[in-house]
């Protein structure tokens, strides 16, 4: 199981791979929420003989919710909030989303969000959801590429 943060090195010893995981107490809502509706699934369609009635179908709208926190709960327990590899910070959620800490411009620090931009991307980070020794390792890897927050930077684009 994992704490806190996970670094996981290639046989090669070139890339690093961190990954900063949630806190306990927001993956435990998920599972505790999804196995409520799967509860309420289960009592509705075993307990109530409603099989002539549009409700029944209904209720396998409870079991579609509880496969959704469930398999959310799963996701975010396999995968964690960030992964931070070759100087790329990802958010690990469907939208794919990513910024390269070697291009980011602006940086800082607001409401418990890292806000990282770069000419063409933004990210927020959510310190809140990560447990406190993540969010300790964030903080010492972005200011191993340079970044504090409320520092901006010029990037010199290369001329051939």
């Amino acid at each position: 199981m994992r704490e806190g943060c996970d670094a996981a090195t290639k046989p090669s010893g070139v890339t690093e791979i961190m990954v900063f995981v949630f806190k306990k107490s927001y993956l435990r809502a998920n599972l505790i929420f999804g196995l409520i509706w799967l509860t309420v699934f289960i009592l509705k369609v075993f307990i109530e003989d409603n099989t002539n009635s549009i409700s029944y179908w209904i209720d396998y709208g409870f079991l579609l919710v509880a496969v959704l926190y469930l398999g959310t709960y799963l996701y975010q327990k396999r995968y964690g909030y960030l992964t931070l590899e070759n100087g790329l910070l990802k958010l690990n959620d469907p939208r794919n989303k990513h910024i390269d800490l070697n291009t980011v411009t602006r940086f800082k620090f607001f409401a418990g969000e890292y806000i990282l931009e770069s000419d063409s991307k933004k990210l927020k980070v959510n310190t809140y959801l990560l447990e406190p020794p993540s969010v300790a390792l964030l903080k010492a890897a972005l200011e191993k590429h340079g970044l504090k927050p409320g520092t901006s930077r010029i990037l010199q684009m290369e001329s051939n």
